[in-house]
């Protein structure tokens, strides 16, 4: 589980392995589940949060538009 938070920065989360749900929204009302190959664009000041929905490792590729940003996480 990720906290709700917000980056200053568009990011875009591609998962490679596994399945989350994003929260989002100022009282984090809204979700959308993600599976392996789902991209998910979450824009600059978006409240949001990520929860793996299962036991098994997740992994995802962040991207930030932030040119010198680029992250895996699992």
């Amino acid at each position: 589980f990720v906290d709700p938070h917000y980056h200053n920065i568009d990011k875009i989360i591609f998962v490679l392995k596994g399945e989350v749900t994003i929260t989002y929204g100022e009282y984090q009302d809204k979700g959308i589940i993600c599976e392996t190959n789902s991209l998910i664009f979450i824009p600059s000041g978006i409240l949001h949060s990520i929860t793996n929905n299962s036991d098994d490792i997740t992994i995802s590729l962040v991207i930030s538009s932030d040119h010198n940003t680029m992250s895996i996480y699992g």
